[in-house]
């Protein structure tokens, strides 16, 4: 992929994320709390830090390109 697309890419998923964040998503904040306790993380500190995680892990479990 080239890293226009990509970029692209990683936009949207942080988009996505961030969107769930301040919507209040309870499953999203369930994910941000476990990844804040596991990386020794207060999500009132370290929200910003806690969500680039999130980010990087759904970036991760992206495929490598079409099947």
């Amino acid at each position: 992929m080239s890293n226009l697309v990509n970029d692209e890419i990683m936009e949207k998923i942080s988009d996505e994320i961030w969107g769930k964040v301040e919507e209040g998503d309870s499953e999203t904040w369930q994910e941000v709390t476990e990844i804040g306790f596991q990386k020794g993380l207060h999500p009132d500190d370290d929200l910003e830090d806690i969500v680039s995680i999130m980010i990087d892990n759904a970036w991760e479990a992206l495929p490598d390109g079409p099947a």
